[in-house]
């Protein structure tokens, strides 16, 4: 039976319990509308419709990652993505979760918008920056969490958290440090299916100490499920104020949290010193800040322009220090591969796969994330009446390269064998 007609099958066997007093015809009619918003609904029947196939790729020799919120985001990791026409929240929510990084999409973006990416040998911070670009959005990294929002709040998204944080560190210097860290330390965030933004918020601010009271006048939206791994609650209010064009607001007395509208009118004056801000020249800045006032300053400069134009320096400066970074840590992990074999160089590989393909479409794919030569002996599998072709079925998390090919080719009682950097499919 075809996993459309299974999927069928199992719909039709479900009891639909209605009032006697609805005629035959009614009940057969709802009956049928009820299937085929179950089809339309269900995922194992769009997978087989699609023949899609949904893959993640890391190198776990940076750091091999898990699910529990100590571990650290591996921003920097090597992977890849193969999506198509994917729902763009939960996609990158799914993708994030399994690198321990938390995901926000903003409220004023379709959570259901297509989301169509094939790329590999990336970041994991590449695929947010792309799968952002590809729909026209624009995303901000803070230290555990990818924010995908309208492009002008991922600029002003790290100046907000860094105004505001300057200012409480000011505000509550003269009060306890408890209620000055309280906002600032970072700690798991987590909020529930359905929850409404006034809500989290409420609670959060209660957890923290504080009276959250005044977030009452925010619109009560319904939200998915949300989940930090180590987030400083004043990024958490950040994060989600933004998709009202709001920030946040202490009062002197540090008792009180409330939302207030983005001041964009606001000129704001900051300091950046390091290596990127004395590489940065005057016309660079002025071509992303026109209006902006810049002065030389030891180590670095002194930037005076407007909220908008100050939050585009401070996303230069921080995608091009991320960049620097990044190249560091490729090189102290670069190790030769001429001499060594696949399976020596993949020995460290982790793949994480779901797919419904055919068979040939899915040993390509690998053969080319893998950076393998790919050889298939089709008299072998004519001899055998085998299919190249055959759709094939499976999901794994973390699986070696061998449990791939393995899982892969065992439907059709296929082997593999490595010679160098070449895999030889086959069937005895």
């Amino acid at each position: 039976m075809s996993v459309r007609s299974v999927t069928v099958a199992a719909h039709l066997n479900r009891p639909l319990t209605l009032p006697t007093v609805i005629g035959r015809n009614l009940e057969n009619n709802m009956r049928f509308l009820l299937l085929l918003l179950l089809l339309f609904l269900t995922p194992p029947f769009v997978l087989a419709q699609d023949g899609e196939a949904i893959w993640g790729w890391e190198d776990d020799s940076v750091t091999q990652m898990s699910a529990r919120h100590d571990a650290k985001p591996n921003w920097d990791g090597s992977t890849g993505v193969m999506w198509n026409e994917q729902p763009l929240r939960d996609t990158l929510g799914n993708f994030a979760s399994h690198h321990n990084i938390g995901f926000l999409l903003d409220r004023r973006i379709d959570p259901d918008l297509p989301l169509s990416l094939d790329i590999k040998q990336v970041t994991v911070r590449d695929v947010f920056e792309q799968a952002a670009t590809q729909c026209g959005l624009g995303f901000c990294e803070l230290e555990t969490v990818a924010y995908i929002g309208l492009v002008d709040a991922a600029d002003l998204m790290q100046l907000l958290i860094a105004l505001r944080s300057e200012q409480l560190e000011k505000q509550l210097a003269k009060l306890p440090k408890a209620k000055r860290d309280a906002l600032l330390s970072p700690r798991p965030f987590r909020a529930e299916l359905l929850d409404t933004p006034v809500e989290t918020l409420q609670r959060l601010a209660e957890e923290i100490g504080y009276d959250g009271a005044a977030f009452e006048r925010l619109p009560h939206d319904v939200w998915p499920e949300i989940d930090f791994p180590n987030e400083s609650p004043l990024a958490v209010f950040s994060l989600i104020l933004i998709g009202f064009d709001h920030t946040l607001a202490v009062s002197n007395d540090a008792t009180k949290l409330a939302p207030i509208p983005i001041p964009h009118e606001l000129v704001v004056t900051r300091e950046h010193k390091g290596t990127v801000s004395r590489q940065l020249t005057e016309a660079e800045l002025l071509a992303i800040a026109p209006d902006a006032e810049i002065t030389q300053i030891p180590q670095g400069i002194s930037i005076k322009a407007p909220l908008a134009q100050a939050a585009k320096i401070e996303m230069l400066i921080a995608k091009r220090t991320t960049a620097i970074n990044a190249e560091t840590i490729k090189q102290q992990n670069h190790q030769p591969t001429s001499t060594q074999d696949a399976l020596t160089r993949l020995q460290k590989v982790r793949l994480t796969v779901n797919f419904n393909a055919t068979l040939d479409k899915i040993l390509k794919t690998l053969a080319d994330q893998m950076q393998l030569e790919l050889v298939i002996d089709e008299e072998s599998f004519a001899a055998k009446h085998v299919r190249l072709d055959t759709q094939i079925t499976a999901e794994f998390q973390q699986a070696t390269v061998t449990e791939v090919f393995e899982k892969c080719l065992a439907p059709v009682g296929a082997g593999f064998r490595f010679e160098g950097e070449t895999v030889i499919i086959y069937i005895e």
